[in-house]
């Protein structure tokens, strides 16, 4: 389904006034261009919708907006930096994993953002093809770990068309895990505890401390 004509700019104003509230901060500017959304400091980029927009461009476009709206709220690159390993790919799953500590703090306490945010996943999950064979592959355990990291904070499934990677990488994580991935929601409003357990994990999965990973 499409909304009517000429809807694209009514569109981005409400998407930017929206994530301009959401992130609680009067310093924020929101632009729209061709590519992948980008946030540097207080400009976030947002992919430009076309003048005609369906629903699931809206949607995307809510969750993406969200998403940024939520880092310029709850999360503290400073710190962030500071706390994380420089080597990947542990500093890849460190990133992963604080994206959705955010996400999970604005799915918690407004429901709205929580439905733009599963709908993004849904559509990510898709596009980035989890349900194929080939995410059982290695490249793809990053992105393993963040789901299931997702779930345990906000209690929600993932999509089903992850299946194929959870199937893969869910029993790893929960056997050497299971511990942080128990009491990481205690730590979902303090970034600091939060990022020393996910330190913990990625001591306990091998991939910091010169312990090789193997996921066998």
């Amino acid at each position: 389904m499409q909304y009517d004509e000429d809807t694209g700019g009514l569109v981005r104003r409400v998407t930017a006034a929206t994530l301009k509230a959401v992130s609680g901060r009067g310093d924020v500017s929101v632009s729209y261009a061709a590519g992948e959304a980008d946030l540097r400091g207080s400009r976030v980029k947002l992919p430009s919708p076309p003048s005609r927009v369906s629903r699931a461009d809206v949607s995307r476009l809510r969750g993406l907006a969200d998403n940024a709206a939520l880092t310029l709220r709850y999360h503290d690159a400073g710190l962030h930096d500071k706390l994380g390993p420089s080597a990947q790919p542990a500093r890849a799953v460190f990133d992963a994993v604080e994206e959705v500590r955010v996400q999970a703090i604005g799915s918690r306490r407004m429901t709205g953002v929580a439905a733009n945010l599963d709908a993004l996943l849904e559509d990510t999950c898709r596009l980035k093809g989890f349900g194929r064979p080939e995410a059982g592959d290695q490249a793809f355990f990053t992105e393993a770990v963040s789901l299931l990291v997702r779930e345990r904070l906000t209690g929600s499934r993932s999509p089903t068309t992850a299946d194929v990677l959870l199937d893969r990488w869910r029993p790893v994580v929960q056997e050497r895990c299971s511990e942080q991935l128990t009491h990481l929601g205690e730590a979902l409003d303090d970034q600091r505890a939060f990022a020393a357990m996910v330190m913990q994990m990625m001591r306990s999965l091998g991939l910091i401390d010169d312990e090789p990973f193997s996921p066998d």
